[in-house]
């Protein structure tokens, strides 16, 4: 039983210690707030509120969500290496990532 507990434990560590790095670093899309610690998707959300208010019965208002959360999954192990070379992500965290 301890075994996938530390494994859980090893994967939120080296995850925190990940995004600090990215965050750190600026290697985070700026309108991505889904993994992030500093942010909310209720600051977007109060934004289009106060957009729709401002905007009011004057105008049409479209509006596009986009779900990210699977696009992971879209590439290969290759790509993602690749990826993070690119971005200058240090050898230590690529090497637990692949």
């Amino acid at each position: 039983m301890a075994s996938p507990l530390m494994a859980k434990l090893y994967s939120t560590i080296m995850e925190q210690t990940i995004s600090s790095w990215a965050e750190h670093h600026h290697k985070r899309a700026l309108g991505q707030v889904g993994l992030r610690s500093q942010h909310s998707g209720i600051d977007h959300l109060v934004t289009l509120k106060v957009t729709m208010e401002k905007v009011g019965s004057r105008k049409n208002l479209y509006c596009c969500f986009l779900d990210f959360m699977k696009a992971i999954d879209t590439l290969s192990r290759t790509e993602h290496w690749e990826r993070m070379i690119e971005i200058g992500m240090l050898l230590k965290y690529r090497a637990v990532v692949a």
